[in-house]
Formats: C-alpha cells, structure tokens, sequence
C-alpha cells in the first residue's frame, strides 16, 4: 500500500511540475496533457469525498482549459502548489 500511495504522491509532482512549466510558457504536448489529467481523473475516484480529490479535480480542470486557453500564470501556480504539497506528502514529509 505504501508503494502505491508513492507513486500517486509522484504523479502528483508530475502534475504540479508540467502546471509550472505551463504558467512558465513551456509548451507541452496536448497528449501530456491529456494523458495527466484522465490519470488526475481516475485517481478521483479513489475517494471522492476526500478534500485530495478536490485538488486532484481542480488539477485535472486546469490541464485541460490550458489546452484550449492561455491561462493566468498565477491560476496555475496556485494549482501547481496545491497538487504539489498533497503530493510531498504521500511521501510521509
């Protein structure tokens, strides 16, 4: 169990990194993207009425209006900090 908490705390950074490279100007592919956020998505599920899904949902929602829009970089670092910090602690910090 403890693995694959790790692992999600590690998508989770994944996520908060491509939110800052986005709000950074880097473009990433829209298959990135995509991919990040159906992973944010499905994880969703794992407990939906816990305050982690709601960052995770948010995260996901921000992925995917940065495909189609230029998003405020602030927007995205807040998302990537919170997606962040929820990951760091999957680790047990």
């Amino acid at each position: 169990m403890n693995f694959l908490v790790a692992l999600l705390g590690f998508l989770d950074i994944n996520v908060a990194c491509l939110l800052v490279a986005t709000a950074a100007g880097a473009k990433a592919s829209v298959f990135i993207l995509v991919f990040f956020a159906l992973t944010l998505g499905l994880k969703i599920f794992i407990c939906l009425w816990d305050v982690g899904s709601l960052f995770d949902f948010i995260a996901a929602t921000l992925l995917v209006l940065s495909i189609f829009f230029v998003l405020p970089a602030w927007l995205l670092c807040l998302g990537a900090f919170f997606i962040g910090v929820k990951g760091i602690r999957s680790f047990g910090l």
